[in-house]
């Protein structure tokens, strides 16, 4: 989709939020200096449930999240996308409130995340080994060897609702 935003412009786009649940990214390049935000909502019967927004988000390729949950209750996730032009070669660290390293996951050359392709995980998918009810507080670092956009959200069931955390560059062992 091509569309020209003059200086001090607003754009938006909107989808009908019918069918299946699609995931994916949104990618924009200009020429000038632009800022964007996406907002994510969900509703049944016309009522929305949880609504969120997501800032832009530049390239990193060391960064860290924070790390909260509660068995059947509160979940951390991350989304990444290799903005890099080789698949990525990705690692993730969960270490506790102490900064005690609990669970390392490497990606292996089999799961290396292909240029422009995305990748969405909950904390507990990408530790399986590890018993997240152990940490409920903690920090996921990611290394990787291409670049990578990023957001980290938390998730709750009951009630619902839905977070954007803050991506933080760099790791604190650096």
């Amino acid at each position: 989709m091509a569309s020209r935003v003059s200086k001090g412009e607003v754009f938006s786009v909107r989808t009908s939020g019918e069918g299946p649940v699609v995931s994916g990214y949104a990618r924009v390049t200009t020429k000038g200096s632009v800022s964007g935000t996406a907002r994510f909502s969900y509703g049944q019967g016309g009522v929305t449930l949880f609504e969120t927004g997501v800032p832009a988000c530049g390239p990193l390729t060391d960064f860290s999240v924070f790390q909260s949950s509660i068995a059947n209750s509160l979940e951390t996730g991350i989304a990444l996308v290799n903005t890099g032009s080789a698949p990525a070669t990705i690692t993730f660290r969960l270490y506790d409130a102490a900064y005690r390293l609990v669970a390392v996951k490497e990606m292996s050359d089999d799961e290396a995340l292909a240029p422009g392709a995305h990748l969405a995980r909950y904390a507990k998918e990408i530790f399986a080994e590890a018993d997240l009810d152990a940490v409920p507080l903690g920090i996921i670092t990611v290394e990787s060897d291409q670049s990578l956009a990023v957001i980290s959200l938390r998730h709750a069931e009951r009630p619902s609702r839905l977070v954007i955390l803050p991506v933080i560059e760099d790791r604190p062992d650096r």
